[in-house]
């Protein structure tokens, strides 16, 4: 399914209406096809740009285990500023939850990721204020998340936004490692060896906080060999180590019954 529209209010603006959208990615198997695990992917691009269609690396490593895999879109900034891009990608969960058993995926066994941006996209929407709960989602209701190359300070661009230099670090509420508490989902953690400057230092201290709050399930991986866009782009190859910890991870957090092939 492409183009699926996740929100339906009169008030929409066209730009909305146009980024607000969808895919779901089912298994091809129909032995696979009811009550999967779900994957719900956040593109990459500095919340300045980016495409859902991105979610095919991760629909090409996940559908032949069995994860149905939803790329979402949302409005992007300057366009919007924070945090409106985060409460379209907590309206997008909130829709996933209600309506993915009618794609055959188990709503009680839905994981959150994303590559860069999205990867901060996913730690805020489960570490910040309010934007699930305002969806009727809770996080007992997220099997896990995975983050890929994400910033885990105040993102970029969110500085920007508020006229602070892009070279500047700030830990503001904006930043998941404010919110950082103990939490449901298990997360994975995943950068490259090669990443973008500060970025693998960034998920280290996540790990630290995450685990300092008592959170037990957090692991990180350092992908050797991987730039910041490798170590997604190729995570769907064979033997792939970020693509082997991310089948694993779904596997070992997919408590229903079926599991992941």
């Amino acid at each position: 399914m492409k183009d699926v529209p996740y929100k339906s209010s009169d008030n929409l603006t066209s730009y909305e209406r146009a980024r607000c959208r969808l895919d779901i990615h089912r298994p091809s198997d129909p032995s696979q096809a009811t009550n999967a695990p779900v994957l719900i992917f956040f593109h990459g691009g500095g919340l300045m740009e980016g495409d859902k269609a991105s979610a095919g690396t991760l629909t090409a490593l996940l559908n032949p285990h069995g994860v149905v895999v939803v790329g979402v879109n949302h409005r992007m900034s300057p366009h919007v500023k924070y945090p409106e891009y985060l409460r379209d990608c907590s309206a997008a969960i909130g829709w996933v939850k209600r309506n993915v058993g009618r794609y055959g995926g188990e709503p009680g066994r839905i994981f959150v990721s994303g590559h860069s941006a999205g990867g901060y996209l996913t730690m805020m929407l489960a570490l910040g204020p309010g934007f699930l709960k305002d969806e009727g989602v809770s996080l007992s209701d997220l099997a896990g998340l995975i983050p890929i190359g994400g910033q885990m300070v105040t993102h970029s661009t969110v500085r920007a936004e508020r006229g602070i230099p892009r070279s500047v670090m700030i830990v503001d509420e904006a930043s998941p490692l404010q919110h950082v508490r103990k939490i449901d989902p298990a997360v994975l953690l995943i950068c490259g060896d090669h990443d973008m400057p500060a970025r693998r230092e960034e998920n280290l201290l996540m790990q630290a906080w995450l685990k300092a709050a008592e959170n037990t399930d957090v692991t990180f991986l350092c992908v050797p060999n991987r730039t910041h866009t490798q170590v997604y782009d190729q995570c769907a190859e064979p033997d792939d180590p970020a693509g082997r910890a991310i089948v694993d991870f779904i596997r070992k957090h997919a408590t229903a019954p079926e599991g992941v092939g």
